[in-house]
């Protein structure tokens, strides 16, 4: 089978030649330095290590210099400091450290819904923004690859990180005008890129929002049904008009499984990452393995970053034997590749699943 037949097969519930893999959301800065130290940075790891898929997405539109200034004033000389095309400001500790970034959102302190109306959002109909979509994504077809458009911070992440997070939530139980009301801007927004990304020719389109920690859900699940899960049905449906047979991967760290049901519903066919900290993956494939394919399972917690290479090969056939039973899983890190994760077990990873992988 060629990587992209592999995928499509496994994402379709059935058994291909071998469980396909990614890289998950790549690496931090720290760790991607280790790579090309390792191996001389000749080529993308997603080549290195013969994953089956590539990601495709829009690039970010060029923003009028200060268009945010306004809402960071107080910030902008700070050491670091960044306004992304969003306008939500990060200032990291130092220019290496991936995760420890504090976000700034600037809409914050609001208290008129006026300034929500009229907050500057990217323009992403420039079509420097997405014209290459189409070239790029035939070419990697042709290179015999599946391809993922990508779609993540879908919605609540993004809106929130706009917003302020506990302003957002708090919006959602007293000022759900608010809510709604930035909701339904960045939906429109979603709405364009999705149809770009689709008739472009993508297999799989990537949504999702970080709505669950490991415990179960940020929220009720009658504030996500109420709130949230509307504008990802229309969101799936739009991908859906354009193509019937696109699959639909839906990303939230954590546990989700309250609302599993709700994303199955709306059309939702791959979940990810599937994080073995706080997922049953027994429980996950017994229940949904009819109606689902995962996508990830490989612990970043512990596994990676402090097991063995034996520790990691035991695992990679554990997940074969549950998630991937009969098929329907591709395999990869639950997140980023972090700093503290050895050489030797990124290594030990993909040469356990091209040695236990194989279902032929």
């Amino acid at each position: 089978m060629t990587s992209r037949e592999r995928v499509m097969t496994a994402m379709a519930r059935e058994v291909p030649d071998r469980i396909p893999y990614d890289l998950s959301w790549g690496m931090t800065p720290l760790a991607y330095k280790t790579y090309v130290q390792k191996t001389g940075g000749l080529v993308s790891p997603e080549e290195y290590f013969k994953c089956d898929v590539r990601y495709v997405g829009f690039h970010e539109p060029i923003q009028a210099t200060g268009l945010y200034d306004s809402y960071h004033f107080d910030l902008i000389d700070s050491p670091y400091f960044n306004i992304d095309s969003w306008g939500v400001g990060t200032r990291k500790s130092d220019d290496s450290i991936y995760h420890f970034s504090k976000i700034f959102s600037p809409l914050r302190n609001v208290d008129s819904i006026n300034v929500i109306i009229d907050y500057p959002l990217p323009d992403y109909t420039n079509p420097k923004c997405y014209s290459f979509l189409e070239h790029h994504i035939t070419a990697i077809h042709e290179a015999g690859f599946a391809v993922a458009g990508q779609g993540d911070l879908t919605l609540f992440e993004l809106a929130w990180s706009i917003r302020g997070y506990e302003s957002f939530m708090e919006d959602f139980l007293v000022r759900p005008d608010y809510a709604k009301c930035l909701l339904d801007r960045i939906m429109e927004i979603r709405l364009f890129i999705i149809t770009q990304i689709v008739h472009a020719g993508v297999d799989v389109l990537t949504l999702g929002d970080d709505v669950s920690c490991q415990r179960g859900m940020m929220m009720s699940r009658q504030i996500f049904q109420k709130f949230l899960l509307p504008y990802y049905d229309k969101m799936i449906r739009t991908a859906k008009a354009i193509n019937k047979n696109i699959h639909i991967f839906f990303h939230s760290d954590g546990n989700p499984g309250e609302i599993i049901l709700d994303l199955i519903e709306i059309g939702v066919d791959i979940l990810n990452p599937c994080q073995p900290e706080c997922n049953d993956f027994l429980h996950l494939k017994k229940l949904y393995g009819d109606k689902l394919a995962f996508w990830g399972g490989v612990g970043l917690q512990d596994l990676l970053p402090f097991g063995t290479p034996n520790d990691i090969r035991e695992e990679v056939k554990r997940i074969k034997q549950t998630l991937g039973d009969g098929g329907g899983l591709l395999l990869g890190p639950t997140h980023v590749i972090a700093p503290e994760v050895p050489w030797v077990n990124i290594t030990a990873l993909y040469e356990a699943i091209e040695e236990f992988g194989w279902y032929t």
